[in-house]
C-alpha cells in the first residue's frame, strides 16, 4: 500500500544572454527570414515583366475582300474568299485572281516581305465595253505569330487595307497642294525713296502688317 510518492524531475536553466538563447533566437529568425529571399529568387510569388523586341512570323491567312467602284451604283462589284459573301453579291460578283508570295532574304525562316498581285477582270463575260473603274479597295487577312524560348507564344489576327484610284493614277489618297492667294500689288515689296515714307506706311496698313 503506497501512501506517498514524489516523481524525480531534472530541470536545466540558462541565462538570457547565454549561447543557447542566442542559438534559439537565430533559429527563429532563420525560419522567418530565409524563405522570403528564396521565394523571391525562385520567382514563385510575384509576376515579372520583361520587354522583348521580336520580329513576328507573318503569314497570309487566305482571307481576301475586294470591292470595286465604277461610275454608278450598278457598276459596283466585289469578290472574296467567303462563299457566303459571294452568294450574297449575286450578279455583282466578279471573280478575281490573287497571287501571294513571301520574300526571305536572309533565309532565317521569317520572311521580311509579303507580296500580293491582284488581277481584276473588267470586261464582262459576255463581252462588251470594259467597266470604268474609279476606285478599288482590297482587304487582306494576316496572322502574326510571336514565339521565343523565354515567353509563351501567341498569335494575332489582323487585316491590311489597300486602296487605289485607277482613274486618277493614285495608289493612295493625296491632297492637292495648297493654293497660294495672289498678293496685291500694294503689298509687294518695292524700293521707295525716303521722301515716300508716308505712302509706304499707308501700304503696310492696307496689307495688315
Amino acid at each position: 500500500m503506497r501512501l506517498y510518492s514524489t516523481p524525480l524531475a531534472t530541470t536545466y536553466h540558462a541565462n538570457t544572454a547565454s549561447c543557447a538563447s542566442l542559438c534559439t533566437l537565430l533559429y527563429a529568425a532563420a525560419l522567418l527570414l530565409v524563405p522570403w529571399p528564396l521565394a523571391y529568387a525562385a520567382g514563385g510569388l510575384w509576376l515579372k515583366e520583361a520587354s522583348v523586341r521580336e520580329r513576328p512570323l507573318v503569314r497570309f491567312s487566305h482571307e481576301v475582300l475586294v470591292e470595286g467602284y465604277g461610275a454608278g451604283v450598278e457598276s459596283r462589284f466585289g469578290w472574296s474568299t467567303s462563299f457566303e459573301l459571294n452568294d450574297a453579291l449575286a450578279h455583282r460578283l466578279r471573280p478575281c485572281e490573287l497571287r501571294a508570295w513571301s520574300d526571305d532574304a536572309d533565309r532565317d525562316g521569317v520572311p521580311e516581305e509579303l507580296h500580293f498581285a491582284l488581277s481584276v477582270p473588267l470586261v464582262p463575260e459576255g463581252g462588251g465595253d470594259p467597266l470604268p473603274l474609279h476606285a478599288l479597295s482590297v482587304v487582306v487577312g494576316l496572322v502574326a505569330h510571336y514565339g521565343d524560348d523565354a515567353h509563351a507564344p501567341f498569335s494575332v489576327h489582323g487585316a491590311v487595307l489597300a486602296e487605289a484610284w485607277p482613274s486618277l493614277g493614285l495608289s493612295r489618297p493625296r491632297r492637292p497642294p495648297p493654293r497660294t492667294p495672289p498678293v496685291p500689288a500694294a503689298c509687294r515689296p518695292r524700293r521707295r525713296s525716303p521722301a515716300q515714307g508716308g505712302a509706304r506706311r499707308a501700304s503696310r496698313r492696307l496689307c495688315g502688317t
